[in-house]
């Protein structure tokens, strides 16, 4: 554990950088200062946290969640705002920032997001509008504001500017209440001098950060070189800080300050996960030293000398970096109209089977996922652009952090998952009767993860809540089902023709369709249904489990389907649908069945994949 749980990074934004640029700090000295203070930050929390609007707003707070990937993708470095996620967050924003705002805030909410490399999310609790607000209040009645306005002699004040001042939220509307929107607001009632913005700007940063950091319960670091900012720091009310004059101070004493401001992200973290170090950071934290601190310091130095093979990155080599970076990626299709996500390799074949993709996987900076492109002709002559994308390891983790990654890069319009599932039969119900081959589609209920439980003296309770799949999806899904109630089945042609390329996925033999009760030994002959089309896969739509757990009993699978009303159980729908919730999106969960979860084998797994595969096709075509 570090010597505090949480810090609160508000020196990054944009309105810290800009007043250091104004105060003519060069861009190597700022971009030095904030990774120095951020090395700091990393070292002394155990989590990180950046207001989401910083990320947008500030290139230099990019750039420093770009510096630190391994802090990044281990979620220790997060990003934080009061809406429900991500999507949300940036809605809000383009409606506060409008035509009469700054070109820089209307780019910063109106660019693509795969501009920005996202960390974890979190929510806040509260609004920093309302807490502004009543800081704003409160400055009119103790009146401290309306003597710095008398005492400036820069500022020109209008008859009654102790009204106007008070009027200012109403006056704002919709608007961010950001300093740049206040100061316009006060300059059309009246208000002049370039002093004014010195004036406004303190309440309302301050209450930002003291918003922040009372609903997170984080420490914030003051004294930053460069980008401190007295005015605001003296006003904030929060009293867990940690000052970087301090930290500095204490690090010297054990000749860590060079070492640790020249190790790479690998080092820090390296560094970070030895005992060592949290000990000596609670003494350099405390001011304190004890009978182990040298032996401590000791140990820390010679972590991060055996690091030093990856040396630290100039500012001057980032940029050259960044900009090479922006030059291979200008070919780069970056918005897709529809992303089809597999876990297995088998099922990915399948869906490239139909599709035929380029044969050169897309390669994205800081983006491990394995991607290709591709394309739908449409029977207008028209294309779908479709970004296709295969896990790195089966399960609803991967499926989480694929999906993040995906729409961190790409602007996707619209999600399919899809492969292979198990199979919930129904022998008493022939129309609800799931076979070996069939394809099971997410419907309105979408999925749910039946290992997301909670354990109390009443019992067990299911916490699953996954949004279902969109709108557009479950309405190509609604008109599919219709063709096929009139003997329509566009998916059959497609699945017949990729046999014939690839004989290796043709349907297996009917005789190795066999079913077997909960016990496993019992046969169970299957019901007839003449809604079948014989030697095809049967459509069914309907609720998917999804779980960690590979299941391989009857039983569960049972209990579980009944339940829930399950059609099929699978690993991963689950995980990606709870990422694709952080960006306001959500994904339709196309299974073939490839086992009854009893006597597993892979005789059906060729033929199952390329079954979901056909059908996801199909509905992409409708939407």
């Amino acid at each position: 554990m570090k010597p505090v749980p949480r810090i609160y990074i508000h020196f990054a934004d944009y309105y810290h950088i800009e007043r250091a640029r104004l105060n003519r700090v060069g861009a190597a000295q700022i971009r030095n200062s904030l990774s120095n203070a951020m090395r700091l930050c990393l070292l002394f929390a155990d989590e990180v946290i950046f207001p989401l609007s910083s990320l947008y707003e500030s290139l230099e707070c990019q750039r420093l969640i770009t510096e630190f990937p391994e802090f990044r993708e281990h979620g220790i470095l997060k990003v934080a705002a009061g809406d429900a996620n991500i999507f949300d967050h940036l809605e809000s924003k383009k409606l506060s920032y409008n035509e009469t705002s700054t070109n820089h805030f209307l780019n910063a909410y109106r660019k693509k997001r795969s501009c920005v490399i996202m960390p974890s999310y979190i929510q806040r609790n509260g609004s920093s509008t309302g807490v502004i607000r009543a800081a704003w209040a409160q400055t009119a009645r103790d009146g401290e504001v309306f003597r710095c306005l008398r005492d400036s002699g820069n500022i020109s004040l209008p008859p009654r500017f102790e009204q106007i001042w008070s009027h200012v939220p109403d006056a704002l509307g919709e608007q961010a209440f950001v300093p740049i929107h206040t100061v316009d607001v006060l300059r059309k009632q009246g208000f002049h001098g370039s002093a004014l913005k010195h004036v406004v700007a303190p309440p309302i940063e301050s209450a930002y950060v003291d918003g922040y950091v009372s609903s997170l319960h984080t420490y914030i670091l003051l004294d930053v070189p460069y980008l401190a900012y007295e005015a605001l720091e003296h006003r904030l009310q929060s009293r867990e800080r940690l000052r970087y004059r301090d930290l500095v101070a204490g690090l010297t004493r054990y000749g860590l300050v060079e070492p640790i401001l020249e190790a790479d992200s690998r080092a820090l973290f390296r560094l970070r996960s030895e005992p060592a170090w949290d000990e000596l950071a609670e003494s350099v934290r405390s001011g304190r030293s004890h009978e182990d601190a040298s032996k401590q310091a000791k140990r820390v130095s010679e972590i991060l000398n055996d690091s030093k093979v990856s040396s630290r990155a100039t500012p001057q080599q980032l940029e050259m970096t960044t900009a090479m970076n922006k030059s291979e990626s200008t070919n780069i299709t970056t918005k897709f109209d529809t992303a089809i996500i597999t876990a297995l390799p088998i099922e990915m074949a399948a869906v490239e089977l139909l599709l035929s993709p380029s044969k050169q996987p897309l390669r994205i900076d800081d983006d491990p996922n394995s991607y290709k492109a591709t394309s739908i002709k449409l029977p207008d002559g028209t294309e779908k652009q479709v970004l296709l994308c295969l896990l790195n390891r089966m399960g609803n983790n991967s499926a989480a952090t694929a999906a993040t990654n995906l729409l961190r890069s790409f602007d996707v319009q619209h999600l399919f998952f899809c492969g292979i599932a198990l199979g919930v039969p129904r022998p008493s119900e022939p129309s609800k009767h799931v076979r070996l081959g069939d394809v099971v589609v997410s419907d309105r209920r979408g999925v749910i993860q039946i290992d997301h439980r909670s354990l109390g003296p009443e019992g067990e309770t299911n916490r699953s809540m996954l949004p279902p799949p969109p709108a557009p999806i479950a309405r190509a899904l609604n008109e599919l089902t219709t063709n096929e109630y009139l003997g329509h089945r566009p998916w059959e042609p497609r699945i017949d023709s990729a046999v014939k390329a690839a004989p290796r996925f043709a349907r297996p033999n009917a005789s190795t369709d066999i079913l077997f009760d909960s016990d496993g030994k019992t046969e169970l002959p299957h019901p007839s249904d003449a809604s079948r089309d014989p030697g095809h896969p049967k459509m069914h739509r309907g609720q998917i489990g999804s779980a960690n757990t590979l299941v391989r009993d009857a039983k569960f699978r049972d209990e579980k389907a009944k339940e829930h009303d399950l059609f099929a159980i699978e690993m991963e729908g689950a995980g990606a649908q709870e990422a694709l919730w952080n960006f306001g999106q959500s994904a339709m969960v196309v299974r073939g069945v490839c086992d009854y979860g009893v006597g597993k084998n892979d005789t059906w797994h060729h033929y199952a994949a390329l079954a979901a595969a056909a059908v996801t096709v199909t509905l992409i075509i409708g939407i």
